[in-house]
């Protein structure tokens, strides 16, 4: 009998030592199987449901009634006391801007998978936005790519003030038009869906075929310089 005591207290010890780590249920899995080999230990149900329903988390209510958080997630699934979810602060919590930074600076660099953009794309896709949700997004991108902040700010270029730029480009719809140029694929990636593209806007027949992606990547490293593209400088 003292030894059985001796043992339930050191998986009370242990399960209190271990409330802030965060430990899943299966990390208990070891200690449950122990109390059951055990004497029950009596939780008076009332009071824990009273003590969960007003807000408290498992161990919390452990602390407050002196047991293990393995016994407490026990008793609620024994009387069948419905459970929240992991993490209650998580889902329509206010971010300080402080913890905004560190969200920030813990993502900066981190480069996601194929198969994670797959993902986001999925679960991004045919998600309608609140007229609310829209007008903060047009706020907050209002000035964010204006002028020398725009990645394809080109020196104040512009179509309007480049006649030769706009006779490249008018040569190439007349061309399509005319049946005589047909689209051809990315030649860097082979989709078939791509833009024709200058290298220098005095030769306006000779052009590349790239896809949008690679098209914007090639405008983002190339500056025009007397309607010729040339490399950037950093």
């Amino acid at each position: 009998m003292i030894m059985d005591l001796q043992i339930r207290m050191t998986v009370i010890a242990g399960c209190v030592r271990d409330f802030g780590r965060g430990l899943s249920h299966a990390n208990y899995h070891d200690i449950i199987l122990l109390e059951d080999s055990m004497e029950k230990i009596e939780v008076d149900i009332a009071k824990l449901k009273s003590l969960y329903e007003s807000g408290l988390t498992i161990i919390e209510c452990g602390i407050k009634m002196n047991v293990g958080r393995s016994v407490i997630w026990k008793r609620l699934h024994e009387n069948n006391i419905e459970l929240r979810p992991q993490y209650r602060w998580e889902k329509g919590a206010v971010k300080t801007e402080e913890h905004k930074r560190k969200i920030v600076i813990g993502l900066t660099g981190i480069k996601r998978s194929d198969e994670t953009k797959e993902k986001l794309r999925k679960a991004n896709t045919g998600k309608k936005l609140t007229e609310e949700h829209k007008q903060k997004i047009s706020e907050y991108m209002k000035g964010r790519y204006i002028g020398k902040k725009n990645p394809l700010w080109q020196g104040g270029v512009s179509l309007k003030y480049n006649p030769v730029r706009e006779k490249a480009h008018n040569t190439i719809r007349y061309l399509k038009r005319a049946g005589r140029l047909i689209n051809q694929p990315c030649e860097i990636c082979g989709k078939l869906r791509a833009d024709a593209h200058h290298d220098d806007y005095t030769k306006p027949k000779e052009i590349r075929w790239l896809c949008p992606k690679h098209h914007r990547d090639f405008h983002m490293a190339h500056k025009l310089e007397n309607n010729k593209y040339v490399k950037k400088e950093y």
